[in-house]
């Protein structure tokens, strides 16, 4: 199957979710909400934040376009769970301490998943977080040799509990690059991708 057979197999899957969600006896204001959901070709496009895209590609380590590619899927999916990218009555919870819990399973059993969705918990905060403090920040972070492998995930940790503590959104667009880093270039003994149902 090459990637036109499987972007029309997604395309086909987005476009008929809402009738078969629709077919299932759902309560009316689900019923709504599926109804109102725009088409894939616009939630690709407003399930992501330029503005902390180009915050992180200033301050990269490296850029991988399957990993973005892979986070905007996953955005997609939450917007149908959860709601649009900046909605108002989205579910809210602490994206800090989901991430640090994220990243110590990721430490013990190295599903990549776990790194996807740390990096969009990073750019949901930084779009919706609503922290007292929540600044831009100043400063430079570059991963030396001796951060690398082992050290990652503790730096990703380090920079989501330097958010709560500061609110300075670079600590966000530091610890997304550092997932993207991990996902692409870790050497975990375990390292896997499979879909994480919670």
């Amino acid at each position: 199957m090459n990637n036109e057979d499987k972007h029309n197999i997604l395309r086909f899957w987005f476009d008929n979710l809402w009738k078969w969600k629709i077919d299932v006896n759902l309560p009316e204001e689900k019923l709504k909400k599926y109804k109102s959901m725009p088409p894939l070709e616009s939630l690709w496009k407003s399930e992501w934040s330029e503005e902390f895209e180009s915050l992180c590609i200033e301050n990269k380590i490296l850029w991988d376009k399957k990993f973005i590619k892979k986070c905007k899927e996953h955005l997609i999916i939450g917007a149908v769970r959860y709601g649009l990218l900046n909605s108002a009555n989205k579910p809210t919870y602490d994206r800090m301490e989901s991430i640090l819990k994220r990243i110590k399973l990721y430490i013990i059993n190295g599903n990549l998943e776990y790194l996807v969705d740390c990096s969009n918990l990073f750019l949901l905060e930084y779009e919706e977080g609503i922290h007292p403090n929540k600044h831009k920040g100043k400063g430079n972070f570059v991963l030396g040799t001796g951060q690398r492998c082992a050290k990652v995930p503790r730096l990703i940790m380090n920079f989501a509990n330097m958010y709560k503590q500061t609110g300075s959104t670079l600590s966000l667009a530091y610890g997304f690059n550092l997932c993207m880093y991990e996902y692409v270039k870790g050497k975990h003994p375990k390292r896997h991708y499979s879909v994480i149902y919670d």
